[in-house]
Parts: structure tokens; C-alpha cells; sequence
């Protein structure tokens, strides 16, 4: 459990290095926590994250696991990014 948005905020800082030393499998690790809790921004973030590779494998099936569940929340950029993924 926990503040979800302060989970995305804590992958945020870890991802950029904001506040922090720059630690994608930290990011990856608060992304995951404040995405499992629904927080889209989190789950879009952590998607891309499976795309690039940062931090984690590259996984696409992954990165469309975390845009569909961000895109049925209504989050914009994950749905373009879901439908962008689905044509190629």
C-alpha cells in the first residue's frame, strides 16, 4: 500500500536523478509499486521504461501490458502510444 503519488514521484526523481544519485532500477522499483496501485502516470512511465530498456530488459509485451492498463484509465500519451505499438 502507500500514496501513489508519491510512489510515481519517487521513480520520477530516481529516473532523472532529481534530489537523487540517477538509479533506473530504483525508478523501476517505485514506478512498479505506484503502478500496481493504479496511479497512470506510473504506469505509463514504467511502460516506457520496458520500451527503452532502462533499468529492465527491453520487453514490448510488457510496455503493452503497462500503456493498456494506463490507456483504459484514460491517460492520452498511453493510448497513443498503444495504438502507435499496435500497428507495427
Amino acid at each position: 500500500q502507500g500514496y501513489a503519488e508519491a510512489q510515481f514521484s519517487l521513480g520520477w526523481m530516481y529516473q532523472f536523478g532529481e534530489g537523487v544519485d540517477k538509479n533506473h532500477s530504483r525508478a523501476v522499483e517505485w514506478y512498479r509499486i505506484g503502478a500496481e496501485q493504479g496511479d497512470t502516470r506510473a504506469q505509463f512511465n514504467l511502460a516506457l521504461i520496458y520500451l527503452d530498456g532502462r533499468g529492465v530488459d527491453k520487453n514490448h509485451s510488457r510496455a503493452v501490458e503497462w500503456h493498456r492498463k494506463a490507456a483504459e484509465q484514460g491517460h492520452a500519451n498511453a493510448q497513443y502510444y498503444l495504438g502507435y505499438m499496435y500497428q507495427y
